[in-house]
């Protein structure tokens, strides 16, 4: 191999064909070992509760996850087991739930240090070994429970343990595996930016003796905000590139890591130019109906609030409201309330009157819609794959106007619902914040794989109208 030049466009080559295989393949199955995780932790969890080893954590409800994070893993005394115990496999449920219902398991979130946060979580519990010698608190106080329930009577429960742990254990794994290999991904990207960025500033020399390396990083630390701004700095991977830049070994490191970056799935017959462009819609729906479960659970949280609602004591004025709309026959089981918004197009204040049953059960009908989308075994999903790109372009818009509405109406109804209770009843409410964050996200995706469809669709008419036709 001759030249940086060279390798740099090999390997840029080599990373977007590993990326392409990650999006294909690796995101859903990670997806698929969260999932599996929620469900075998939850079978367990209960378990353990029925069983009266641990207990529910009262404060477990009241806690809004926005970032994922690591229960505490810190020793406790024998005595406090139990209680210790119960708090932290509640907030590890929860915690697991915010994986597998909001996470962003993209390649654009999923960055060098977001990774190393799902990895510490992952590992916050030691699946494969648990175990009452295991050395890791919390994985210990777990082996020490389902150690109780497998050396009873009950045959059944302790079947149940042991299979819940296995697929606990095989799926973290999994999960585990495949972050690494997005890790190096992401490691080879982020040293191929510096290559084309940082290493070509004037101050900084291209292969150092390694006697001059440590002095070299100190150059390259002094002027990377400049080039890459907002990037953390990471030492030991520009040391990896002086490496592979050494007169010295430098090539074979080179090679190896070309070899190390082989798509390691056979070459695939090239898509159609069409079919393309018909996949980024379909991620885009794909993208939309992720809503699902934020959908169902705001509902959920909804139901709750307007029972807090109907359970605080009228005022004279709505006494008064309530008895002249029954002597004009305006009586109606029907909830309506207004809300207030701010039009984001105009900064102007409207309000609107929602209808809360009929919002609901939409909410609701959206959900089932969207769940069944996420089913790539499903129906809904063959015929959704089966529809013609512009009905297609029609369904996404028209979903993504649609969620806009949804999030402006949650919106509307998280203020709605905290102006008109009681002080002393606010703190009965249950926050829909999460969930409207997490609706946002996937609307915003989705709405941006949408314009770049229409991007690309622009292009090659564009093209076509030159004369230029997709080869």
């Amino acid at each position: 191999m001759a030249g940086f030049e060279e390798f740099e466009v090999e390997l840029e080559s080599r990373l977007e064909a590993r990326k392409t295989e990650i999006q294909e393949h690796d995101l859903d199955t990670l997806k698929q070992q969260f999932r599996q995780m929620q469900s075998s932790f939850e079978a367990l969890h209960n378990l353990l509760k029925k069983k009266g080893l641990i207990k529910e954590d009262p404060y477990n409800y009241e806690e809004r996850i926005s970032e994922l994070d690591v229960p505490s893993d810190a020793p406790y005394l024998e005595s406090e087991r139990d209680t210790q115990l119960s708090i932290r496999l509640s907030k590890y449920e929860r915690r697991l739930a915010f994986l597998t219902d909001y996470f962003d398991c993209s390649l654009e979130n999923l960055s060098l240090r977001q990774i190393k946060h799902v990895v510490k979580f992952l590992r916050y519990i030691n699946w494969p070994n648990v175990s009452e010698n295991a050395s890791q608190p919390t994985t210990r106080g777990m082996g020490e429970q389902v150690t109780k329930v497998k050396r009873g009577s009950d045959a059944l429960s302790a079947n149940i343990v042991t299979d819940a742990l296995d697929q606990l254990s095989r799926a973290s794994r999994q999960a585990l595996s495949i972050l690494k290999r997005i890790a190096h991904l992401q490691r080879e990207q982020y040293k191929l930016d510096m290559r084309r960025s940082v290493l070509t500033d004037s101050k900084v020399p291209e292969a150092p003796p390694e006697t001059q390396r440590e002095q070299a990083v100190q150059t390259v630390k002094s002027v990377f905000p400049q080039h890459m701004p907002g990037q953390p700095f990471a030492r030991d991977l520009v040391l990896e590139i002086f490496a592979e830049n050494s007169p010295d070994g430098g090539d074979a490191i080179r090679r190896t890591l070309l070899d190390d970056l082989a798509t390691s799935n056979a070459p695939k017959q090239a898509k159609k130019p069409q079919d393309d462009l018909k996949q980024m819609l379909l991620e885009s729906a794909r993208t939309l109906a992720a809503a699902s479960r934020p959908l169902e659970e705001a509902g959920r949280k909804l139901s709750d609030n307007v029972l807090v609602l109907e359970s605080r004591k009228l005022t004279f004025g709505e006494m008064v409201r309530q008895v002249w709309e029954r002597m004009r026959g305006k009586d109606s089981d029907e909830r309506i309330f207004t809300i207030d918004y701010v039009d984001k197009s105009t900064g102007a204040h409207k309000s609107e009157d929602v209808s809360f049953d009929g919002f609901l059960e939409g909410l609701r009908r959206r959900s089932r819609v969207y769940s069944g989308l996420m089913a790539r075994s499903g129906s809904a999903w063959t015929k959704l794959q089966n529809t013609d790109e512009d009905a297609l372009l029609q369904f996404v818009t028209k979903d993504a106007q649609e969620l806009l509405e949804v999030v402006r109406r949650l919106e509307g109804l998280e203020t709605f619902f905290k102006t008109e209770v009681s002080r002393d009843q606010r703190s009965q409410l249950r926050s829909a914040q999460t969930e409207i964050v997490a609706i946002t996200d996937h609307l915003n995706r989705g709405r941006k794989k949408a314009r770049q469809y229409v991007a690309k669709q622009e292009e090659r008419e564009q093209l076509r109208k030159l004369g230029i036709t997709d080869s």
